[in-house]
């Protein structure tokens, strides 16, 4: 048998909980503050048995009375909330470069925050003991209770197994030896909880979801533009997944026919014009063709980067600002056509191009909204993220979240 195959029941204070207790806290995570009349209309559950729920909820901390609702002349009701020392969860980022790890509480509010950097000589037994002793002694903190863990999430770069959690034949690391690694046994093994593995695009996609849920949000796209394009998509509540690497397919859609080549081996991807690869060969292009820069003046073309391009932008040179504001109108391109194709209610556009040239975002949604179909009838939002730098490792520990409410395997 595959040994990373498991069976194991990773026992915490939510496996405690029978199923409609279960229902009962999901929804008060949803939909809280609410009150047992309110519970009744959401769940069709006799009042009755959400009264025992709640009172398994309230005797282990896991929900508290959050005041009362205004009297209308009877009796005023009870309003419930999640306790946000109820539980806690672990959420990990694994890029090429960098693992970022947050402690959220109940609400996903992030407790305590770390980076351990990923250098040329660093390797996965090296990376991890350290950021398993910072996570052991702040855990211990944090939480109050050992069972209130209710288990840790990854969002990490790819490819990855999702099914068995290992991170495949990765390239791009500084150091070669982070391959074919049990990401799921490392966790499972040193602290005796669920493991949650996702792709990055994912666990952000999640992230937002979870903040957008309680305003009735079913449906999101998460874009995250780096040195790739990958994207999270949550359709009708449900995070679309599939084998393989999903999440970076949608960096090779062709949004230009016969277009700029691309690594993948075709010509016209996403990801040839709107990332900050793609945006540093479209300016060395430029100049090379004869156009000027203030840019050059100062720095050979040879070691010109992406966060050079986007300080020129700022400083108003136009080569700069041309190149950066193509590569928005490309991606503005594609959110219209998942528009076009999902109907999302939210978009979130973020990762290392957004993030170091703000306009980037502003030009993309101007074209996607001047480029979507029927665009008087579309009501969609487009934001940046909410967590910022947290985004990924926060929504890794949401997954495992809204996981362990559901009583199901995360894997």
């Amino acid at each position: 048998m595959d040994p990373s195959a498991r069976d194991t029941i990773f026992e915490n204070i939510l496996t405690e909980l029978d199923e409609n207790a279960l229902y009962v806290l999901e929804n008060i995570h949803k939909h809280g503050p609410v009150t047992i009349t309110g519970l009744m209309e959401i769940t069709q559950t006799p009042r009755t048995t959400l009264n025992r729920s709640i009172k398994v909820l309230l005797d282990k901390g896991l929900i508290k009375q959050d005041g009362l609702e205004t009297s209308t002349g009877g009796r005023p009701s009870a309003i419930f909330n999640i306790n946000e020392d109820g539980f806690y969860t672990v959420g990990v980022e694994l890029s090429h470069t960098n693992i970022h790890v947050v402690i959220c509480d109940a609400l996903m509010e992030p407790l305590w925050i770390a980076d351990f950097p990923i250098l040329e000589k660093s390797t996965p037994d090296e990376v991890f003991s350290r950021v398993f002793a910072a996570l052991q002694s702040n855990l211990a903190e944090v939480v109050s209770e050992p069972r209130r863990l209710i288990g840790v999430g990854i969002g990490s770069v790819g490819p990855l197994d999702l099914k068995r959690g290992i991170l495949l034949n990765a390239s791009s690391f500084p150091n070669p030896s982070w391959q074919n690694l049990n990401l799921r046994s490392l966790f499972e093994d040193r602290f005796n909880v669920r493991v949650h593995i996702a792709n990055g695009a994912s666990a952000a996609a999640m992230c937002e979801y979870v903040r957008y849920v309680t305003h009735g949000v079913h449906s999101l796209v998460f874009f995250n533009v780096g040195v790739s394009v990958r994207a999270g998509v949550i359709s009708s509540d449900t995070l679309l997944t599939g084998d393989g690497d999903r999440e970076g397919s949608y960096g090779h859609l062709i949004i230009v026919p016969g277009g700029r080549p691309c690594y993948c081996g075709r010509y016209g991807c996403v990801e040839a014009y709107t990332t900050a690869p793609a945006i540093v060969r479209a300016f060395k292009h430029e100049i090379r063709k004869g156009k000027s820069s203030s840019l050059v003046d100062v720095k050979s073309l040879d070691k010109i980067q992406f966060g050079d391009i986007c300080a020129a932008a700022k400083k108003n040179d136009g080569l700069s600002i041309e190149v950066l504001r193509d590569a928005a109108t490309h991606m503005g391109l594609l959110m219209a056509n998942m528009i076009n194709v999902l109907n999302p209610q939210v978009i979130v556009l973020g990762g290392t191009v957004p993030d170091r040239f703000p306009d980037y975002f502003e030009w993309a949604v101007q074209t996607a909204e001047k480029m979507v179909y029927n665009s008087g009838q579309v009501r969609c939002q487009f934001a940046t993220p909410s967590m910022g730098r947290n985004t990924i490792a926060a929504g890794a520990a949401a997954m495992v979240l809204l996981s362990a409410m559901k009583g199901s395997d995360p894997s």
